[in-house]
Parts: structure tokens; C-alpha cells; sequence
């Protein structure tokens, strides 16, 4: 009977161990999926830009939720420098498990999480953290502005009745907004809004010459002359035009799926249609030292132009119609009865997805 009760003794005890034991390191395994789901939740939130406080941010808010476990965080993830995957290990203690030599089991549980975009897409952004007028001006009325608007400076809209997307100003030097106009609206609300931080180029292109396999034709400079008609447009040559100069387009009804960069752009000829060779960029002005200034009531314009060290301004009359980006420094909107479709990546996210 004691042989028995020995032999039977030892089988409840692995059924202790089992029960008990494997009990407890599900506990401990649910508790490390928690954790890791919210700390790649709260690291997504800081990608792309800041990786170190995407780190930072896992191991908080993993440590809110586990105590005494290791995380690791990956970033980018599956080649994407929007998603990162956080992994936390911990030691899971045993009980009766112990008589048999086993001391503890590791626990590792994996999340995957994403940034997500979402919003409005870029329409207008000037770079310039001055404050007063200039950074970001509308004197015109009755323009439509469909996307997301922002100023790193001040903000001044004499003109009324301009019907604007999601609007922000301010920056760093917590400039103020001057809306003399009447009538006018920001995404439904009658004021813009105020952000003190400060914002980046939605697109960055070229601040200077580009290298090499970006051009396809390159000189000092280039001047379109050649007019076409209304019924039989004059057809530009596609390609990425370079120039060390200027490059200008003096036709009427001419076509051009191009990327023109230059220190000085100019578009003075009429009924022209542009869209995009080299990715989404059409224009790339790129002087310290001359504004950038086009009047497009009978252009057709599709992409983005960059302005990087001085003013974008563009003026449109009733009935054009625009689907670019605007970038520069500071930016200069103007004319009477046109829109703005934005064209840009989105500007804002909708906030984190777990993934995996």
C-alpha cells in the first residue's frame, strides 16, 4: 500500500504541476501579449521621425503593464519605417514543477503595430517660422482650398469668403493669425488653428543641382517659344529638364509631362498643361535669390512645386482649377473663384493598427 500511495502521490503531483504550474505561465503569457501590444501601440505613434522615443515609449508602456520583463523593439519592420514590432521576454516562475528540476520557463510574446495615415492631404505649406504676413497670405476671394493647410510663422487673409481645409499656424514662434476678411471658414470652423510645434517639408526635393539619373536633358537654361492652339496643343518632349540657369515656358496651348528644375522657373505663356515626369514634382525653383510667381487662370496644373528659399505665389481666376502641392517658404495665394484640389501625401495619421 505504501508503494501504492508513493506511486499514486507522485501522479497527483505532476497533475499539480501541470494544472498549477502551466496555469501560472498562461497568466504570465497573456500578461506579455498585453504588454507588447501596448508598447507597439505607443512606439507606432512616434514613427517615422523620432526612433529613439518609439524605443522609449515601449519599454513605458510595456513596463505599465509587466513587471521584471525585457522588451526589444524593431524598427523599420518588414521594410517599413512606419511599423515596428516590440517583443517582451520574461522569466515565468514554476511551483510544483520544481520537483522535477524545472526552475522557471521563458515567456516571449510579440506585437506588431503601424503608424497610420489618414486626413486630409497636403494642399499648402510654408516652411518659414517668421511671424507677420508674409509667411502665409490670402488677399484673394472666393478660393477654394481643398486639403490641408499649414504655416510654421504667421498667417494673414485679407481677402473674403476663401473656403480653406484643415488650417494651422503659429510654429515655434507662436506667431499669430491676422483674418481681416470676412466670410472666410478653415474645415467648417470659422478660425484656423494654433500649433506651436513645428512642422516639415510634406515632400522634400531638390535644394540644388541634382546628381546624376534624375535628369534626362540638362544645359543652362531652356525657353519653350513655340505656340499650339486650342484644337492642336504644342507637345513639350517628356523627360526631367536641368538647367544651371533658367527654364521657361513661353508657349500657349502647350503640353509638358516634364519636371523642370532650375534655380529660376517661370511659366508666362497661357493654356498650359503640366503633370509630372520624375515622380510627382513638376517644379523645383530653386534660387536664394528670386521669388517663384505664376499666373495660372489658363493653366492646367498637376503635381507639386518646391520653392524651398523663397516665395511661392500663384494666382488663378474663376473657373481654374489646380491639383498641386504648394511648398515654399513662404507662400502667396491670390486671385479670384478658383480651386485648389491638394495633392500631396496625407497630412496628418488616424493613429496606430496592430498588425500582428
Amino acid at each position: 500500500m505504501m508503494v501504492l500511495a508513493a506511486v499514486a502521490m507522485t501522479s497527483l503531483i505532476g497533475v499539480c504541476a501541470f494544472v498549477i504550474d502551466v496555469g501560472s505561465w498562461y497568466q504570465v503569457e497573456r500578461q506579455a501579449q498585453a504588454a507588447a501590444d501596448a508598447g507597439a501601440a505607443a512606439a507606432a505613434n512616434d514613427l517615422p521621425a523620432n526612433v529613439s522615443q518609439a524605443e522609449t515609449d515601449a519599454s513605458t508602456y510595456v513596463n505599465k503593464n509587466i513587471s521584471g520583463a525585457t522588451t526589444t523593439t524593431t524598427t523599420p519592420f518588414g521594410g517599413d519605417s512606419s511599423t515596428v514590432q516590440v517583443t517582451v521576454t520574461k522569466s515565468a516562475p514554476t511551483f510544483f514543477a520544481k520537483i522535477f528540476g524545472i526552475s522557471s520557463v521563458t515567456v516571449t510574446k510579440s506585437a506588431v503595430a503601424k503608424r497610420v495615415t489618414g486626413g486630409s492631404k497636403w494642399a499648402v505649406y510654408a516652411n518659414s517660422t517668421a511671424c507677420g504676413n508674409s509667411t502665409l497670405t490670402d488677399p484673394g476671394s472666393s478660393i477654394s482650398i481643398n486639403g490641408g493647410i499649414r504655416s510654421n510663422g504667421g498667417l494673414s487673409i485679407p481677402g473674403n469668403s476663401n473656403t480653406w481645409g484643415p488650417t494651422y499656424y503659429g510654429g515655434p514662434s507662436n506667431c499669430s493669425a491676422a483674418i481681416t476678411g470676412s466670410g472666410n471658414t478653415f474645415n467648417a470652423s470659422s478660425t484656423p488653428t494654433k500649433d506651436t510645434s513645428t512642422s516639415t517639408w510634406p515632400e522634400t526635393w531638390f535644394n540644388a543641382a541634382p546628381g546624376s539619373g534624375v535628369c534626362t536633358y540638362s544645359a543652362t537654361s531652356y525657353n519653350w517659344t513655340t505656340n499650339g492652339t486650342a484644337s492642336n496643343h504644342y507637345v513639350i518632349p517628356s523627360g526631367v529638364y536641368c538647367a544651371s540657369s533658367s527654364i521657361s515656358i513661353n508657349s500657349h496651348y502647350a503640353d509638358c509631362n516634364c519636371t523642370l528644375i532650375a534655380p529660376t522657373v517661370a511659366l508666362p505663356g497661357q493654356n498650359i498643361t503640366m503633370t509630372p515626369y520624375y515622380q510627382d514634382l513638376i517644379i523645383d525653383h530653386y534660387s536664394s535669390s528670386s521669388d517663384f510667381n505664376i499666373s495660372g487662370s489658363t493653366d492646367s496644373l498637376t503635381g507639386t512645386i518646391y520653392v524651398p528659399y523663397r516665395r511661392l505665389g500663384i494666382s488663378g481666376s474663376n473657373g481654374s482649377l489646380f491639383d498641386v502641392l504648394l511648398e515654399g517658404n513662404t507662400v502667396s495665394i491670390s486671385g479670384t473663384g478658383w480651386t485648389l484640389n491638394g495633392n500631396g501625401p496625407s497630412m496628418g495619421y488616424s493613429g496606430t493598427q496592430l498588425t500582428q
